[in-house]
């Protein structure tokens, strides 16, 4: 049998060319056991096309270096690997390192990542960055803002207020979502309520590991308690609009007997309107 390491950099996304890859492998050496390492976007391809041997990284005691572990511990066993690589990936760049030291039989496959693309056709002229759009907020959404922090600087600092030392805040540039998102969580606060952002494209681990989100699909962007009601905005920027799993996900929150609403940025004034309503109790 013929122990074979298939290793990829995690901005490898391209189920055409492991396809051709894997195929020409089982050509070359029908005996070939394939051993990788979880990578949750492409660990399904491998196993959807060949069958492999998956080696999972210990996170939790090598933390960053769980990979390289990982990668180290296959190598002991292994006659070969296959490598592809993106130019910057550190942990395949030291595999390739052991390989050549060894040495082991090896193939480097260099791909070029999404994002190398797209640096590269700006360089070349071919894609023009995008442009923030900025929305400007109102007098009135500028007016509540300021008097929520005045009424929060009250409570949590009488004495610098008391002594003139009361600074107001500086007023947020809307240019995207995430901005507007920030600026409701920050007034909530400041009104004594609980509010949190929620993100639902998940976080990249030290070594370039992109580990997926498990907020579901729909999820608002802002949760909020306010006056013991369960509350969620949705923030829109510019001419963005609902896609359909906020919409279903708005209807189960409301369903449920919570608040939903998307929030436009265009018509920032109308978070103002929603949340005094539900002060009021008439929403």
């Amino acid at each position: 049998m013929f122990n074979l390491l298939l290793a990829a950099s995690s901005s490898f996304i391209n189920d055409q060319v492991l396809t051709e890859r894997l195929s020409l492998v089982k050509q070359r050496r029908p005996d070939a056991e394939i051993h990788i390492i979880t990578q949750p976007h492409w660990t399904k391809m491998v196993r959807d096309k060949i069958r492999c041997v998956v080696h999972p990284r210990d996170f939790a005691l090598y933390a960053g270096g769980a990979t390289t572990k990982a990668y180290e511990a296959i190598l002991e066993h292994a006659d070969g690997a296959v490598i592809f690589w993106d130019g910057e990936s550190k942990p395949e760049q030291q595999l390739i390192r052991r390989c050549q030291e060894r040495p082991l039989q090896h193939e480097v496959i260099r791909f070029e990542s999404l994002k190398q693309e797209l640096e590269r056709l700006r360089k070349e002229g071919k894609v023009e960055k995008r442009k923030k759009i900025t929305v400007p907020l109102s007098s009135y959404a500028k007016q509540r803002y300021k008097a929520a922090h005045l009424e929060w600087s009250k409570k949590t600092n009488p004495a610098a207020y008391r002594d003139g030392f009361y600074s107001g805040p500086k007023i947020p540039v809307i240019n995207s979502g995430s901005r507007g998102s920030s600026f409701i969580v920050q007034f909530l606060e400041w009104q004594g309520w609980d509010a949190t952002t929620v993100s639902t494209t998940g976080r990249q681990l030290p070594d370039g590991t992109w580990i997926k989100g498990t907020t579901k699909l729909g999820s608002a962007d802002v949760f909020a308690t306010i006056k013991g009601k369960s509350c969620k905005f949705e923030v829109k920027h510019s001419t963005d609009t609902p896609k359909q799993d906020q919409l279903d996900r708005q209807a189960k929150a409301r369903a449920a007997g919570g608040i939903s609403e998307f929030i436009y940025t265009r018509e920032f004034d109308y978070f103002f309107q929603v949340y005094d309503k539900i002060i009021a109790g008439t929403f």
